[in-house]
């Protein structure tokens, strides 16, 4: 399983490929920085913990799953809510965070994260994501419907 620490916007973070994530956010929104060039002024960078230069498709995918609706809810759950439904993460929400375990020779799991890559904007594709999360954390349908509606709303 992938482990990650937080940096708060430091400049040694900036020559690192990282994980970005916005202190204050209305939805789970992550990028990839899959070579290391890309800096920030505001936010957290997520940094591998036992491999500084994850390769690009491993950020990418994680990207992609932290940005889910599964996992919003549970930031939704442990960050600090504000009165526009927006919420913010620190260091301390992101590291209570708990990561799905993923098998990322799984070729079902590959085809998803390729479709995203592929087309970002694809719903089927996220919603096939959120679904395939729900199985590593062993969320039923009816949780799966109740977060969803919680985060539509």
């Amino acid at each position: 399983m992938a482990r990650f620490y937080a940096l708060k916007a430091k400049m040694s973070a900036m020559n690192s490929t990282k994980i970005f994530i916005k202190e204050i956010m209305p939805r789970a929104e992550f990028a990839a920085d899959c070579k290391g060039n890309i800096c920030f002024g505001s936010g957290y960078a997520l940094i591998p913990v036992h491999n500084h230069n994850m390769s690009e498709p491993y950020l990418k995918a994680w990207s992609y799953v932290l940005s889910t609706e599964i996992m919003e809810y549970q930031y939704r759950l442990i960050s600090t809510n504000l009165h526009s439904g927006w919420f913010r993460m620190y260091k301390g929400h992101i590291e209570k965070v708990f990561l799905p375990k993923i098998d990322f020779n799984d070729e079902k799991f590959g085809g998803i994260i390729y479709a995203i890559d592929s087309n970002p904007l694809d719903s089927m594709s996220w919603q096939k994501l959120n679904i395939y999360l729900c199985k590593s954390l062993s969320i039923d349908d009816t949780e799966l419907s109740f977060i969803s509606s919680y985060i539509q709303r």
